[in-house]
């Protein structure tokens, strides 16, 4: 009956060692909140910027925009290393329609363009203006501390429409900085018009 009962400990005690070794690791490391987390709204005067090239160098305004909408993820695809998580992010900005009243003549004209080689092709009047913008995240711990800046790629943006882009930050970050991370701050930066003739 000894014998039994030792076994019987033996096999209790593999039995949860076994298991402590399955759950214990998932329990107590970092976990990442993988959920689409909503973002601010922008809207002009809130959480939009603009570089001194978007503020001095472009004679075609921008028209007023929004961000709605917009939400941020941490996914894990393998594509870095174990230790870190890419950082997701889907965006809608909202680009008013261009006011041509404030747009300098020279854009409201047909204007010839030298291809080289004799060829010429007719550039049209403008109707809508393009500027490149980045995001920029903040990520905060619980304690309101900044753990991490991130960037996005440059986007352009068209007036008149809803600018719908979805990416990932330019850098991966490490697994436990996301998992830390309880608020994430969003801005808008205007990075300069696509559409203006070089000053």
């Amino acid at each position: 009956m000894r014998r039994v009962l030792i076994a019987l400990s033996c096999l209790l005690a593999f039995g949860l060692g076994y298991l402590a070794a399955l759950f214990l690791p998932s329990i107590f490391s970092p976990h990442v909140d993988s959920r689409w987390r909503p973002l601010p709204d922008l809207e002009a005067k809130n959480g939009i910027s603009y570089s001194t090239d978007a503020l001095f160098k472009s004679d075609i305004p921008l028209p007023d925009m929004k961000s709605t909408g917009s939400a941020a993820k941490f996914i894990e695809d393998g594509s870095v290393r174990p230790s870190s998580i890419r950082f997701g992010y889907k965006i809608a900005v909202n680009v008013a329609p261009l006011d041509l009243s404030k747009v300098p003549a020279a854009y409201k004209k047909e204007k010839p363009i030298d291809l080289g080689g004799g060829r010429t092709i007719t550039e049209l009047p403008i109707e809508q203006v393009t500027y490149e913008v980045r995001f920029d995240f903040t990520l905060k711990d619980k304690d309101g501390f900044t753990l991490a800046n991130l960037k996005s790629e440059p986007q352009n943006v068209e007036s008149g429409k809803v600018n719908s882009f979805q990416g990932f930050s330019t850098e991966a970050i490490p697994f436990v900085m996301a998992s830390k991370t309880e608020t994430i701050l969003f801005e808008l930066y205007v990075v300069k018009c696509v559409s203006c003739e070089k000053p």
